[in-house]
């Protein structure tokens, strides 16, 4: 699942899902256009929607490398 899907479901502006964990909308725009978050931030974005961050970030083996 794609955090700008979650946050599409919801009904929620980039703005209005920022706001809500504590982050700016611009982060959560860059998040959603590929940058990987912090693990603080990709903490607050999954538990904003009740999910595991890594439901949202997949970890792959190149990644961790």
């Amino acid at each position: 699942m794609k955090l700008a899907e979650l946050r599409f479901n919801q009904g929620l502006s980039p703005e209005q899902l920022g706001e809500a964990v504590g982050v700016a909308g611009q982060t959560v725009r860059r998040v959603e256009a590929g940058a990987r978050p912090t693990p603080a931030i990709a903490k607050k974005l999954a538990d904003h929607f009740e999910v595991q961050p890594s439901d949202i970030w997949p970890l792959d083996s190149k990644a961790a490398a």
